[in-house]
């Protein structure tokens, strides 16, 4: 069961905090973990993702945990939202600049975007990979070919390197939550009327 396009659009818009865990909060990563199971549960259920293992966790457990990011892809094609918990040691630097440039983005057609947006998006869309295209030769063919040699935009080494690279970080229930997050990004691709 989708969740209705009002519902993703809160949860892509207005559900998560926007603002980081700064180093002065002193119960911050627990308020961000805590806000995070408040958002989803309302939704769990639409997004078939089980939140009855989910446990709020106090700050001094978390500071025991390394870092993360949560994404939050919210895509109009399925109705459905995909939540990725990354690593902050382990994002490479061309990732990290992307997830900054689509934090709070609300895109259609990647091509309608400035090359900069552009080339973060399909940077993003390439990591999560396998949904949006069969492998990388497909991917690249669908939506970065035909860029014009665009320096902003990925080459197919760097799509190769990118595609399903978010795979492992999937997160696919409650239990995938139990981590320290120091942010929210998320982005929605929308469809075109």
């Amino acid at each position: 069961m989708p969740l209705t396009l009002a519902q993703l659009e809160a949860l892509s818009q207005q559900t998560f905090p926007t603002r980081a865990v700064s180093r002065r909060d002193v119960d911050g990563h627990a308020a961000l973990h805590a806000a995070i199971g408040a958002a989803i549960d309302p939704v769990a259920r639409a997004l078939e993702f089980d939140m009855s293992s989910f446990v709020a966790r106090d700050e001094q457990e978390l500071l025991t945990l390394p870092p993360h990011i949560l994404f939050v892809w919210c895509d109009e094609a399925d109705l459905m939202a995909s939540f990725y918990a990354l690593p902050e040691a382990d994002i490479s630097p061309s990732v990290a600049q992307a997830l900054h440039a689509v934090a709070g983005l609300r895109f259609g057609d990647p091509a309608q975007l400035p090359p900069e947006q552009r080339g973060a998006v399909l940077r993003i869309m390439a990591a999560i990979g396998t949904p949006l295209a069969r492998d990388a030769d497909d991917f690249f063919a669908a939506y970065v070919d035909g860029g014009a040699q665009d320096p902003e935009l990925p080459v197919r080494a760097e799509v190769e390197a990118l595609f399903d690279q978010f795979a492992p970080c999937y997160v696919p229930d409650a239990d995938g939550l139990d981590r320290r997050f120091t942010r929210v990004i998320t982005a929605h691709r929308h469809i075109d009327a």
